[in-house]
């Protein structure tokens, strides 16, 4: 038996700039996700950035910073609760395929993003409370995100930790200096802009904690 998953004839579970994915098709609490052959040839192809094509990693770099922060996180003492476990990698009819856990919705569904909740009117206060929760973890921790946007986390449940939101997209550094892996005061800056620009995209009155004014919350992220 071939040892490659046959993905050509599924249709993808979702499509992002980069990557499309797909239910793996053994094991029902996993996902396949691959690379997109027209971003492929658009960014690494014959008309791409002379420095991209000397890059070993190529279409994978992505990849490659996910699994490298991934790591990290383990090292410094452990997975943090609100980044998407690996699994590793198979080859697949559509070029190497990188394995990760499957998120479900209290439904059995496809967790949504962030970015379907907003535009389905559905951040009430529950999905915004989950997303403060998932807000403080996140700035608290050392972990480092190149790209954070209402479309990489999706809003989780399984029966061990709950409803969460959960990172999925854009785990590690994506400047050819990590600063932010060296200096955890840049990281956390960072990290509170992009949670900022975030809950600016939340209703109105999202995003602000009970105990707290929207003054008071300002002042807080520019500490």
């Amino acid at each position: 038996m071939s040892s490659v998953r046959q993905l050509s004839a599924q249709t993808p579970l979702a499509t992002g700039t980069l990557r499309r994915v797909y239910a793996h098709p053994e094991r029902e609490g996993l996902l396949i996700k691959v690379i997109r052959p027209e971003v492929i040839e658009r960014r690494w192809g014959r008309g791409a950035a002379w420095y991209k094509r000397f890059r070993r990693a190529r279409q994978f770099i992505a990849v490659q910073r996910e699994v490298e922060e991934y790591l990290a996180a383990h090292a410094r003492g452990g997975r943090a609760d609100f980044v998407q476990r690996v699994h590793g990698f198979e080859e697949t009819d559509l070029g190497l395929g990188f394995v990760t856990e499957a998120l479900r919705d209290r439904e059995g569904g496809i967790a949504p993003t962030l970015g379907q909740l907003i535009r389905a009117g559905r951040c009430d206060e529950r999905v915004r409370a989950a997303f403060e929760r998932f807000a403080r973890d996140f700035e608290a921790s050392d972990v480092v995100i190149g790209d954070f946007s209402a479309e990489n986390i999706v809003l989780a449940w399984d029966a061990e930790q709950g409803e969460r939101f959960v990172l999925v997209d854009g785990l590690g550094s994506a400047t050819f200096i990590p600063l932010k892996a060296f200096c955890r005061a840049a990281n956390r800056w960072s990290k509170r802009r992009q949670l900022a620009r975030v809950r600016a995209q939340l209703p109105s009155g999202a995003g602000v904690e009970a105990k707290e004014t929207p003054g008071r919350f300002v002042r807080r992220l520019a500490i």
